[in-house]
């Protein structure tokens, strides 16, 4: 588990430096995810360490959803008003989320039947 945190890391750690050096508006953790999924594609799989790691994460998930749940809360205050914006906000952003990911899974099943086929 050691080495996938230390792999993940790095990743967002460099993320953080292209961010840097470029100005870029993109947080570094953004950026060094895709180049996590880009160097996953170049490799063709996944590590099992990061694998596992990956899993371990996902179980900790609704943990990391806490704290926006809280301020959201205490934020109340300057959120009246706002009621329809943010719930128009939470619709269009879960429905391009969903469609998003049906477009991905579509394709990612596609390349792997591709390369099952071979």
């Amino acid at each position: 588990m050691m080495l996938g945190l230390c792999v993940l890391f790095a990743f967002q750690a460099l993320g953080e430096l292209i961010k840097l050096a470029t100005g870029t508006i993109l947080p570094g953790p953004v950026i060094g995810l895709v180049l996590l999924f880009l160097s996953l594609l170049v490799r063709r799989g996944v590590p099992t360490s990061v694998g596992d790691t990956g899993t371990r994460l996902i179980g900790a998930l609704p943990l990391l959803l806490t704290p926006p749940s809280v301020g959201l809360f205490f934020l109340g205050d300057q959120l009246q008003g706002k009621g329809y914006a943010v719930a128009l906000a939470v619709l269009i952003g879960t429905a391009l989320t969903l469609v998003c990911s049906a477009f991905l899974m579509t394709w990612l099943i596609r390349v792997t039947d591709k390369g099952d086929a071979q």
